[in-house]
Order: structure tokens, then C-alpha cells, then sequence
């Protein structure tokens, strides 16, 4: 069922959020918490969470529910996990008194201090939300999954994505502006049409699978997360089930990228992409590397946290007048990043950003 103004309507409420997991992207975690609170609300009947899992299989999704009831809870199992890289196979009490130690901090000082990688503080933080909510609603939590052999496959492309992003991080340290841009194309394009095609599909047919379900039993809901770049696999579900009068379906992207989305577009309708595009976003991600550096060795990462999507979308708007063969001059003459975002009107006209650099 769906609630709205306190009468009951016979609709399966499905919401899809665009969240960027393995980020340090702290300041979406509230606007993350009000949307699935809002979900929640108004939705009855059988709840379902389903969380972005990478390339998990049917069998290691169940593993993974094993775990988090194990260890009691989401945050509580992606402190295992950081742990089991230090000690196989940790204790409930050793991640007990390790969220112990966290508590007994602020989240600033257990960023600053490094007690928790980069690309687990938000997701930490946001599974204490989830446990939370989840106390409180009762849903169900589903982990990303799909069959071996797809799995397999997602993994494999996303190697070969990562393989070609570090080319390109190496090409553009070295100067080489031409062969960095190659790898960044090549990167984009394996992501896009190959290595989120497969994932997509999959899981678009396991949503589609849950949705069968809750229309069975005549009430519940379905709320995703799921990277921002796979916005046009919510626009699939969208039109898939956009026609089904019991179900409401609405999207949300919390990430707002534009540069990515817009490459992103543009390959999934099979267009070229130009190269200034790809040339403002190769330095744009190289530009915020270095941001995220520098207030690391500042000691100051925690700003960047709270403030994540300002950083992110000033450093995006600092490329967005500059011509290719200024970038490539950049890049060739191994122009310092950090002095361009430094004397940047973007950077020098907000107090926050121009405070900290």
C-alpha cells in the first residue's frame, strides 16, 4: 500500500536513489536519511532495502546477510571488514570495541585521525542510519546480486575499467595529454557500455522479480541504491514499469555530476563523445585527486567530508571555461593542480573552500 495524506492507495511504492558508494561523501548522508524516512512513511506492507553490492553473487549476498546478523548490524559488519584486512576473521567483541573507540570520537577526529579509510567513513556512518531506521520500520535488506556467471563477467569489465583509469592517471603525470585521454575514453566506454550494461540488465530483472512479488501479496516497497552513473538504468525500470498502474516509481540523484552523467549520456544513446568534454572531466578528476590530498596531509580531511558535493561541484565548475589545449598544456607542462584551484574565482569567492587551501 501506498500512504498518502493518512488514506491508503493500492500502489507498490518504489524509489531508486543515486548514491556514490566508496566515497567520502558525508554531507548525503542526511538527505539520504529524509528520502528513505520519507519512503518508509509512506509505505506499508512488506519493506524492501536493496543495497548496491558490486558484483556479489546469489550465494555471497546470503554470506553477507549471514555476516551483518552476525556481527549486528550494517556498521557493524563494515567494521569487520576493515578489521579482517588487519586480523582473520575478527570477533564480534574486537569489532565491538572497535565501534567503541569510535563513538568515544567525533566523526571529524575519526576521519582526520584516519581511523577508518576514506572509502568506508560514509558508508560506516550511513549503515549506523540504516540500523537505526531498520530498528524502527522492520524492512528487509537485500544485498546486489546475480548469477555466477554474470558476476563474473561484471567483475572481470570493471578490472579492465580500473586497469584503464590508472593508465590514465599515469599517462597524465607523465605529460602524455593525447594517450591520457585515449585511456579515459576507453574507460568510460568499457564502464558504460559494457561492464554497467551487464550489471544493469541483471539487476534490473531481480527488481522486476521482487516487484512481481509485492504485487502478489497487493502492497509493499522497494527502495535502491545504486551508483549516480546509473541513472539510465532507473529510466529503464521507469519505462518498464511506469505503465503498471500499482506501482509509483521516483528517482532521486544526490550525486549530482554533471560532467560524468553528460559523458555517460551521451555513450549510452551511442554518441561521440567530444573530446573537451573528456578532457574538462580527465582534469577535473586529477584536480580533485589533489584537493583530496592535500587536506589529507593537512590533517583536515574531514572538511572535505562535511562538504563533499560543494567541493566536488566547485572543482567541476573551475574546468568548465577552459579550452582543450589549455588542459593539454596543463597536463604537458605538469602544471601544479593545486595552485589553479588556489587562485580560482570559484575557490577564492566561497569562505569555506578559499579557508582550507
Amino acid at each position: 500500500m501506498y500512504i498518502e495524506n493518512g488514506s491508503l492507495d493500492p500502489t507498490i511504492l518504489v524509489t531508486w536513489l543515486g548514491w556514490n558508494h566508496g566515497e567520502l561523501n558525508l554531507d548525503r548522508i542526511s538527505p539520504f536519511t529524509t528520502l528513505f524516512t520519507d519512503h518508509l512513511e509512506r509505505s506499508s506492507g512488506r519493506k524492501i532495502l536493496i543495497l548496491e553490492n558490486f558484483c556479489g553473487t546469489y550465494s555471497e549476498a546470503e554470506k553477507l546477510n549471514d555476516e551483518v546478523r552476525k556481527y549486528g548490524g550494517l556498521s557493524n559488519h563494515t567494521l569487520a571488514i576493515f578489521l579482517a584486512k588487519k586480523h582473520q576473521n575478527p570477533s564480534v567483541e574486537a569489532v565491538l570495541r572497535f565501534k567503541d573507540e569510535l563513538e568515544d570520537t567525533s566523526i571529524e577526529n575519526a576521519i582526520d585521525k584516519g581511523l577508518l579509510p576514506d572509502d568506508d567513513i560514509a558508508e560506516y556512518y550511513l549503515n549506523k542510519e540504516i540500523d537505526r531506521l531498520q530498528s524502527k520500520y522492520g524492512f528487509e535488506i537485500e544485498m546486489e546480486s546475480h548469477p555466477k556467471p554474470v558476476a563474473k563477467e561484471i567483475e572481470m569489465l570493471y578490472g579492465k575499467v580500473d586497469k584503464y583509469r590508472s593508465l590514465a592517471d599515469q599517462l597524465w603525470a607523465e605529460g602524455k595529454f593525447d594517450l591520457s585521454l585515449q585511456s579515459v575514453q576507453k574507460a568510460e566506454r568499457t564502464e558504460k557500455q559494457q561492464a554497467n550494461s551487464v550489471r544493469e540488465h541483471s539487476f534490473i530483472n531481480k527488481l522486476k522479480s521482487d516487484l512481481r512479488k509485492l504485487r502478489k501479496e497487493g502492497s509493499g516497497s522497494i527502495f535502491v541504491t545504486l551508483g549516480a552513473a546509473h541513472n539510465l538504468a532507473s529510466s529503464a525500470i521507469q519505462n518498464e514499469v511506469g505503465s503498471i498502474a500499482s506501482v509509483r516509481f521516483t528517482f532521486h540523484d544526490l550525486e549530482q555530476q554533471p560532467l560524468k552523467l553528460i559523458i555517460g549520456n551521451l555513450i549510452g544513446r551511442g554518441e561521440t563523445v567530444p573530446d573537451l568534454l573528456l578532457a574538462r572531466y580527465m582534469l577535473w578528476l586529477q584536480m580533485f585527486n589533489e584537493i583530496e590530498n592535500h587536506l589529507g596531509h593537512k590533517k583536515i580531511k574531514s572538511i572535505l567530508a562535511n562538504n563533499y558535493g560543494l567541493f566536488r561541484n566547485a572543482s567541476e565548475t573551475a574546468v568548465q571555461n577552459l579550452s582543450l589545449e589549455e588542459i593539454r598544456k596543463i597536463c604537458e607542462t605538469k602544471t601544479d593542480l593545486l595552485s589553479i584551484v588556489q587562485n580560482n574565482p570559484v575557490f577564492l569567492s566561497n569562505p569555506i573552500l578559499n579557508s582550507i587551501l
